[in-house]
């Protein structure tokens, strides 16, 4: 069995197949989450890829967005097993839910690690970028996603109700200067 290889990479043209296998992977899951970027990641990925460059730089953003930087874990040099995005700043909605860092792995490829790998790398790259620690939030009854965090050092900070789902949410930091995942 050949030994695995995984990178976080910056969207690409390249990957244009292995993100819609990703949004495939979800929907097979019944899962929406990317289906809103099915037909523009289908007809017009380059123009979809520009959209998240000018996002990053902060340009073209709604009022209450701030500038985001999205990676993908990349398997093999051809399969994308997740997506992370990084924001380098907060705005009063993402200090109350979604952080600086949100997550997810295609269905298929969780409790395998790659959340775990990915957070890790998301962190080397916020601290790269600057930060000293990172705000990471998730659902409470997402015990999952909870235990990624602690073992990236996430310390549980407090807890609200999601504006969204009306769930509770639980917020983590992470400190980057003693993180050692």
């Amino acid at each position: 069995m050949a030994e695995e290889r995984l990178e976080l990479v910056a969207p690409a043209a390249k990957y244009r197949d292995a993100f819609l296998a990703m949004i495939d992977d979800f929907a097979a899951a019944g899962e929406s989450r990317y289906e809103h970027l099915r037909s523009r990641a289908a007809g017009d990925f380059e123009g979809l890829l520009r959209q998240w460059r000018r996002s990053a730089r902060g340009l073209d953003l709604a009022p209450d967005r701030v500038p985001q930087q999205h990676y993908w874990l990349v398997r093999n040099g051809r399969q994308i097993v997740g997506s992370v995005r990084l924001r380098l700043y907060l705005n009063a909605s993402l200090r109350h839910e979604g952080g600086h860092v949100g997550y997810d792995v295609a269905p298929s490829h969780r409790r395998k690690g790659y959340a775990t790998l990915m957070l890790k790398l998301v962190c080397d790259e916020a601290g790269a970028k600057g930060l000293r620690r990172v705000l990471v939030t998730c659902d409470k009854d997402n015990t999952a996603s909870a235990s990624v965090i602690r073992k990236n050092g996430g310390k549980l900070d407090s807890e609200g109700i999601s504006h969204w789902t009306g769930k509770p949410v639980q917020r983590y930091w992470i400190d980057l200067a003693g993180n050692s995942a």
